[in-house]
């Protein structure tokens, strides 16, 4: 693992795929995205954590509950809106994943960032901070905001078997959109934008191993 984090973090601090990964999982009418925030974007910040568990390298996902709002029932990176306490992206992701799941701020290894999602239902620019635990996290998920927590493994994503093209609905509109598969669940939009990334920078990289 410690070999892992430290190839990662290298690979982080230098170009990213960017668009040519996020692109195929990316939901139809979004366009390649502005190459920077809107004038009238709000900002936030999701935690992408990376842990060992089962001799595989695993993340932590959550199930948004049922709500009335864009992105209800989602699978999502835990992860929010900027605060003004906040100090930068960083912060915002530790903080809120420490809201949502309760993993301490203080005990994550923060790697780097991904590149940022426009996501214009919301008209959220989001920042994929990557951070790294040595061990299995003990989540505590915040009951209003947390349906559960979801432990994936990521090589469970590799290959054309887990990527299925089906219906959602955002708002009033419904579409057929990429998305990844995975133990009953669809992971799609910004999240699986995220994970198209992440998953291209480790494949991509023969010192890197799931």
């Amino acid at each position: 693992m410690d070999q892992f984090v430290k190839r990662l973090e290298q690979r982080l601090k230098g170009d990213l795929p960017g668009w040519e990964a996020q692109r195929k999982l990316v939901p139809p009418g979004r366009g390649a995205g502005p190459s920077a925030p809107p004038d009238d974007a709000r900002f936030a910040s999701v935690l992408v954590l990376l842990y060992p568990f089962e001799r595989q390298l695993h993340t932590g996902l959550i199930l948004r509950p049922q709500y009335p709002g864009v992105h209800s029932g989602q699978v999502a990176f835990p992860g929010g809106k900027r605060e003004p306490e906040d100090l930068d992206d960083f912060a915002t992701a530790l903080r809120e994943a420490e809201e949502e799941v309760g993993i301490p701020r203080i005990l994550p290894r923060v790697l780097g960032s991904l590149s940022p999602v426009f996501i214009p239902p919301s008209r959220y620019w989001v920042s994929p901070i990557v951070a790294a635990l040595d061990k299995r996290p003990l989540f505590v998920p915040d009951q209003h905001e947390v349906e559960r927590v979801l432990e994936m493994p990521l090589a469970a994503l590799r290959g054309e078997n887990s990527l299925v093209n089906t219906e959602f609905s955002e708002g009033e509109r419904t579409f057929n959109s990429p998305a990844f598969h995975w133990n009953n669940h669809r992971i799609w939009g910004a999240t699986a934008m995220m994970i198209s990334e992440l998953l291209e920078l480790i494949e991509s990289d023969s010192d890197i191993e799931l």
